[in-house]
């Protein structure tokens, strides 16, 4: 009994140790980057196929200015974490091997650094319908929809009504699941499964639109609806609509679609 608890405080201290290196080794890293010093960088000796396992004989090192160096790419110092992983993008000969050409598991990323300093990462519940059938992949573009429900008061009383209207727009995924960009490669099963594959989506918001989206979680019992875009495309500013307004809008809409317009009528 004893030789097991010896051994489990042996493996925390050792967890514990590596996780303390690679941020000793994060922070040395970013010093030596923003003073512009030079830094020993792993690039590629040869190509580095997909599914090929980096090791030693795989690549040289090179010292080069701390200012042309990526935040991603990989030092002398950390290349021993790297060491014996999967190459999950293609590296051609001669170029620097950055942490995103590496499969690493979701423990060993720092998601933080991956949020802009003036947003927040919020994370929201999909299911294959609004999660665009598991469609949705890191850094993609997104517009939120919340459908409320509400009472109001009407010339024949008071009634319930159900209004639905985009909350956000033009929003970037930072991860589905725990999968982020930084993992470079997401396994297929988190694409194509009966059910979409994942059942969160986090989010880059401000702080005032983290806001938005947690009272529009509540009002909505907590199922908002993400449509996919191209991130080039325009602000819609999309109106509210509710039952009364539905067969207007399908209306207004099929007419556009026969003129061959595929803008809104708030766009023209």
């Amino acid at each position: 009994m004893k030789i097991k608890v010896a051994f489990a405080a042996a493996l925390i201290l050792a967890i514990a140790a590596g996780i303390g290196a690679k941020s000793v080794i994060d922070s040395f890293k970013r010093e030596t980057i923003e003073s512009g010093h030079r830094i020993w960088v792993i690039k590629a000796l040869r190509n580095l196929q997909v599914g090929q396992i980096l090791d030693y004989d795989c690549f040289t090192e090179e010292l080069i200015e701390g200012k042309a160096v990526h935040a991603g790419d990989i030092t002398r110092e950390e290349v021993q974490l790297f060491v014996g992983r999967k190459i999950v993008v293609y590296v051609p000969a001669g170029d620097p091997i950055n942490k995103r050409n590496i499969f690493l598991p979701a423990s060993q990323i720092r998601f933080t650094d991956q949020v802009n300093p003036d947003y927040r990462a919020i994370t929201i519940a999909v299911d294959q319908v609004t999660g665009v059938a598991g469609l949705i992949k890191p850094k993609d573009h997104v517009d939120v929809l919340a459908t409320l429900v509400f009472t109001a008061q009407t010339p024949s009383g008071v009634k319930s009504m159900m209004e639905t209207m985009t909350v956000l727009e033009n929003i970037t995924v930072l991860a589905i699941d725990s999968f982020t960009a930084e993992h470079a490669s997401i396994p297929e099963r988190y694409r194509k499964s009966s059910r979409g594959g994942y059942t969160s989506v986090t989010l880059s918001v401000t702080p005032e639109e983290a806001r938005i989206v947690t009272l529009a979680q509540a009002q909505s019992q907590g199922m908002l609806t993400l449509t996919l875009r191209n991130p080039a495309a325009m602000k819609s500013n999309v109106k509210r609509l509710n039952a009364d307004d539905l067969w207007t809008e399908i209306e207004n809409a099929a007419k556009l679609r026969s003129k061959g317009v595929t803008t809104t009528p708030d766009e023209e």
